[in-house]
């Protein structure tokens, strides 16, 4: 518990520091977790295991825990470290379950984490979407989050009236299974560009142990990147084109304004010349 107090409040790169760490002596599978399932009844196929649904899991306090303790107490207190472990360190607790060979004891732990604490956790993650500081940094005249009652997160990002839209679902079992990045809408970029910036979301929260909100930043800032500064189409006076989805990319070698392919090729074809439609000299 008292590592698992240094990663609350704590930058990615600090986190990244600890789970290093604990990682290079291999804390987590060989004493840990043993140690943990073996207390809620998850080592031992012939017992039941520990139900802790009459518990509050978030915080148990210390100083009513002794030598003297009874077994579901200290049940209590291994399934809330089960859960820190969950929320600080979800990679290398997904990879040591994908690592176990014994199909039985891995559905065990998979049922338990299913039932009692991925709903935690992903309340968690959306409690802190919620959170005014958390909207107010995130949200803003280009882009808009919205939190489904179907625990996925929609991010909007709006350009000249055209959106780009992601989805981020969290799974059942999360953090088990990482999150599932879903490419809803794509508008003003290239799609090798664009499954990138997918790739990344979905590395920065499965790969990386970041939050939703780590990720929504991620992408807010990499589409502040790709649209912000760009000059509008000399013709339809928009950044992203109403035809295509394109963005400006024939200047004029002259005036330097630029234009969507698609309105040069109608301008061309309606005015019958192959000059600028602002400066008129030839393209």
């Amino acid at each position: 518990i008292a590592v698992f107090e240094h990663f609350e409040g704590t930058s990615l790169s600090v986190k990244s520091a600890f789970l290093g760490e604990i990682e290079h002596r291999n804390l987590l599978a060989e004493s840990f977790l043993p140690t943990v399932f073996a207390l809620v009844g998850l080592a031992d196929e012939s017992r039941r295991p520990f139900d802790p649904s009459r518990f509050a899991l978030e915080e148990v306090f210390l100083d009513q825990i002794d030598a003297e303790s009874s077994l579901t107490v200290l049940q209590v207190l291994a399934a809330h470290v089960y859960l820190r472990a969950l929320i600080h360190m979800p990679n290398t607790v997904r990879n040591w379950w994908l690592g176990i060979k014994d199909r039985q004891h891995s559905m065990q732990i998979a049922s338990f984490t299913t039932r009692h604490l991925s709903p935690i956790i992903a309340n968690r993650e959306l409690s802190h979407l919620r959170e005014p500081e958390a909207l107010s940094e995130l949200q803003d005249e280009a882009l808009s989050i919205r939190i489904l009652s179907t625990n996925e997160v929609i991010a909007t990002y709006t350009v000249d009236e055209h959106s780009m839209e992601i989805g981020i679902k969290i799974p059942a079992d999360f953090p088990l299974h990482g999150v599932e990045i879903r490419d809803i809408q794509r508008v003003g970029i290239e799609e090798a560009k664009w499954r990138s910036w997918l790739l990344a979301v979905q590395q920065l929260i499965t790969g990386q142990n970041g939050l939703i909100f780590n990720a929504l930043s991620l992408f807010k800032r990499n589409a502040e990147g790709q649209f912000q500064g760009l000059d509008e189409c000399a013709i339809c006076y928009s950044i992203i084109s109403p035809m295509d989805g394109s963005l400006p990319n024939k200047p004029c070698k002259t005036c330097r304004n630029k234009f969507h392919t698609g309105c040069l090729f109608k301008w061309i074809s309606t005015s019958g010349a192959s000059t600028c439609p602002m400066c008129r000299s030839i393209l």
